[in-house]
């Protein structure tokens, strides 16, 4: 071994310092292209900037809500809502919002078009943004109904909560599905 250290010592050394000046190369020539196409502005791009923006979920037509709630037959079993009427609730709900729901999409689909190459970031928030503007709009169709049926939010929670706690977990997770199907 140091036979072959003494013949090669040059060569190695060579070796050594090329790999590290093309590891400075490298790391230089990162930092320049990440600051050269990257603008100041983006760099500041925080969830907090879309959560200051006023989600605003419109006023739904009273003849539609209460269409949709005679549609909602109420059944109750020990002073709860049975799952039959939760997820008339839940479909009702999705019919009431179906429109307002498509034209979210669409506008926040052409928001996340114009920074999709610029600024990945931004478009992270901004599909988070949609995704918290879709969950108001589920809480203020079944808000609505609710108050259309005259239910209380908390029949409504303590209804959900008494059926998970059965442990009928796989009939919630497919009515979700069923949810986001109808949506798309």
């Amino acid at each position: 071994m140091q036979e072959f250290l003494s013949k090669h010592w040059k060569k190695l050394l060579a070796g050594g310092f090329a790999c590290a000046a093309a590891f400075f190369l490298i790391k230089i020539s990162r930092n320049y292209s990440r600051k050269q196409f990257r603008k100041p502005e983006e760099d500041k791009c925080h969830l907090s900037d879309y959560e200051k923006k006023e989600i605003k979920i419109p006023e739904f037509p009273q003849l539609l809500i209460n269409d949709l709630a005679k549609q909602i037959p109420v059944l109750f079993e020990r002073n709860l809502l049975k799952m039959k009427t939760l997820t008339d609730i839940w479909e009702k709900s999705v019919d009431l919002i179906k429109e307002e729901y498509v034209k979210m999409i669409i506008k926040n689909r052409k928001d996340r078009r114009k920074v999709f190459y610029d600024d990945k970031n931004k478009y992270i928030l901004l599909v988070i943004h949609l995704m918290n503007e879709i969950e108001d709009l589920l809480k203020k169709g079944q808000d609505d109904l609710l108050r259309a049926l005259n239910f209380k939010k908390d029949l409504f929670e303590n209804s959900l909560e008494a059926i998970f706690t059965e442990g009928m977990y796989d009939e919630m997770m497919m009515i979700q599905v069923e949810i986001r199907y109808k949506l798309k």
